[in-house]
């Protein structure tokens, strides 16, 4: 956040917000040890959508000469080439390095099944 400007008082109550927590787990009448949360936000968070989007908002730099699209939770990676074997070439390359951005960032591709593409071409008479 202090990379986008949010600085004083604003950012000292950010930072508080999400520093130093701890969790547990429960489950009927058991408990867990208390654990520190050492990154993320906790669930349930009113602000945890608003700290996700600013915490992912720069994975387009990981892949700067592309374009990357992001809305809420889903990242869209728009490729355009001539040829099909060069497309899947860069393709692998800009994935490589956004899988690089995820992990530098301690995030994770949960659901590998969700991953999808669509190859359009020009019809050709």
């Amino acid at each position: 956040m202090y990379n986008y400007g949010i600085r004083g008082i604003v950012y000292d109550w950010f930072k508080s917000y999400i520093s130093n927590r701890l969790h547990y787990a429960a489950m009927q009448h058991f408990t867990s040890d208390n654990a520190a949360v050492t990154c993320g936000v906790s669930q349930g968070s009113v602000l945890r959508p608003v700290l996700f989007l600013i915490y992912t908002n720069d994975v387009g730099k990981a892949i700067p000469e592309e374009k990357v699209k992001l809305f809420s939770d889903d990242t869209n990676l728009f490729l355009f080439d001539k040829d099909s074997k060069s497309l899947g070439i860069k393709a692998t390359k800009c994935l490589t390095k956004i899988s690089q951005w995820f992990i530098a960032n301690k995030l994770t591709l949960i659901h590998l099944s969700k991953i999808c593409y669509m190859v359009f071409h020009q019809h050709r008479n």
